[in-house]
């Protein structure tokens, strides 16, 4: 891949992301999606608003994952993340930031 594409990647298998599938499934069909995004998405700093909206804090995150509220905070610096990790903190905050990667744009 060239240096410096933006791009996003999510493996799916058997309708679950991948981080959640269990050794019990069988695999039957895999879907990967890679993505250029071609935008300058800090995921941090989206994470970080969407708390200050809901009038949540670092603390309340850090003890719905569970982690430190010092992680949180390194969180909120990243401008990427690993999909599992977003995608806990997605339920967690019941908000799609998934929808921050939206290939047309």
């Amino acid at each position: 891949m060239p240096t410096g594409v933006d791009c996003f990647v999510l493996i799916i298998v058997n309708g679950l992301p991948e981080p959640f599938v269990s050794d019990k499934h069988t695999t039957k069909t895999v879907h990967v999606f890679f993505m250029e995004t071609g935008q300058d998405i800090h995921i941090g700093r989206i994470i970080h608003q969407k708390l200050r909206e809901q009038g949540r804090t670092a603390a309340w995150l850090a003890k719905q994952i569970p982690c430190t509220r010092n992680n949180i905070f390194k969180i909120m610096r990243k401008s990427h993340i690993s999909t599992d990790l977003l995608l806990r903190i997605s339920k967690i905050l019941d908000y799609n930031f998934f929808d921050c990667f939206d290939y047309r744009k």
